[in-house]
């Protein structure tokens, strides 16, 4: 029988264990007084880890988003760099190619979004706007404009997540050590009113479940 929580004792194995020591306190008149914390200890850390979950599952969301417009991206770059490979007679040398490319399309777009490749790309655009030896890529440079700004809105969605799931990190590891603590309080009550050592033992749940479904499913 696990009658205290200790630290490494994750999320998982902490609302089992609240939930059963509860439903033991509230089935006795004798203990019934003793359940209320444990429930309230329950409540409040289930509710933290379903909203860091929620958050953490929106950004995975996100960030699958973000790959595939980086594909539409990429495949736009791809297009431009084809067309204007055809414009300057497959010379790389030409100023019109090295003005957009200063380093091979390829390589441009290898990265899943990101700093470097958002500059490639916004100079890219910003080149083609200006200079009139482009302006039968008007198109290209289009698609390509719209592709890097669904790539960068998503980006910001994702970012913006950052500060909540950070806050609801920090309050599901406040509410799992404040259950332990409600928990392991449980122990010394019962003591103070029986001497039944089996019957004490009674209230609390067989052993937590290994530290490996701990680490799975807990986070520091």
């Amino acid at each position: 029988m696990s009658l205290t929580l200790h630290s490494r004792i994750g999320t998982p194995s902490t609302l089992r264990a609240l939930r059963f020591t509860w439903l033991r306190l509230q089935s006795r008149a004798d203990t019934a007084s003793l359940a209320d914390p444990l429930e309230s200890a329950r409540l409040r850390l289930r509710a933290a880890a379903e909203a860091e979950a929620e958050l953490e599952e929106r950004s995975a969301a996100l960030t699958a988003e973000i790959a595939y417009l980086d594909g539409l991206e990429d495949a736009e770059v791809s297009s431009l760099a084809r067309e204007l490979r055809v414009l300057v007679g497959g010379n790389l040398k030409d100023p019109r190619w090295t003005r957009l490319f200063s380093t091979a399309p390829s390589e441009l777009v290898k990265p899943v979004g990101g700093p470097v490749q958002s500059l490639h790309i916004h100079h890219i655009l910003r080149t083609m706007a200006v200079d009139g030896d482009y302006a039968s890529l008007s198109a290209r440079r289009d698609a390509l404009d719209a592709a890097r700004e669904a790539v960068e809105a998503t980006e910001t969605a994702r970012s913006s997540l950052g500060g909540p799931l950070m806050a609801a990190q920090l309050e599901r590891r406040q509410a799992l050590d404040a259950a332990h603590r409600v928990y392991n309080r449980v122990k010394p009550q019962l003591q103070l009113l029986f001497d039944s050592a089996a019957l004490i033992r009674s209230f609390f749940p067989p052993s937590p479940t290994s530290s490996v479904e701990e680490a799975e499913g807990d986070k520091a």
